[in-house]
């Protein structure tokens, strides 16, 4: 199967928002002593066959970007290939 990368659109930001509020119970993210809204943040979703499995979402301020949320929603990448 392929995995596409796409930039979030409109019709993704709201799974996103309701993914990240029902994940991180809130929709509100605060990095850094930074108050990010989940819904104004830009990012990429990792698509396979239509479906989210995978977001990020980061913030760039002056010439620094960071990563403020990075989920994955993939069942069979959610195992770590090294067990310790």
């Amino acid at each position: 199967m392929k995995l596409d990368i796409a930039s979030i659109n409109d019709e993704d930001r709201e799974f996103i928002v309701r993914y990240i509020s029902r994940n991180w119970g809130s929709s509100v993210i605060v990095t850094r002593g930074k108050v990010h809204r989940t819904e104004e943040l830009p990012g990429f979703v990792a698509l396979m066959d239509r479906e989210i499995k995978g977001i990020v979402t980061y913030n760039i301020y002056e010439s620094d970007c960071e990563i403020v949320s990075l989920d994955n929603l993939s069942e069979r990448c959610q195992k770590s290939r090294f067990q310790y």
